[in-house]
C-alpha cells in the first residue's frame, strides 16, 4: 500500500501532482506490516530500522507522529 500526497503544481496550478511519500507492506508469513518512506534520491527506505506491527493501526499512529519529519517534512 502505498500514500501519496497530491497537491497543484507550483508554477502551473492547473495541473496535479502525486507524490508518494509512505509505502506498507503486509508479510503474510510472518503477520506484520512493515513502514517504508521515501527519500530524497527517491529510494524507499525502512523507518525506524526494526519498525514493524501486526497491526495496521499503530504504523498510521506512527506516520502521523512523523517523529523524525521523515513523512510530512
Amino acid at each position: 500500500m502505498i500514500m501519496a500526497e497530491v497537491r497543484p503544481r507550483w508554477d502551473n496550478p492547473d495541473e496535479w501532482l502525486a507524490m508518494d511519500f509512505v509505502k506498507l507492506t503486509y508479510v503474510k508469513s510472518r503477520k506484520i506490516w512493515k513502514l517504508y518512506w521515501m527519500r530524497a534520491s527517491g529510494k524507499w527506505e525502512r523507518y525506524e530500522p526494526g519498525r514493524k506491527d501486526k497491526q495496521l493501526e499503530n504504523l498510521i499512529a506512527v506516520i502521523r507522529e512523523d517523529r523524525y519529519g521523515c513523512f510530512f517534512g
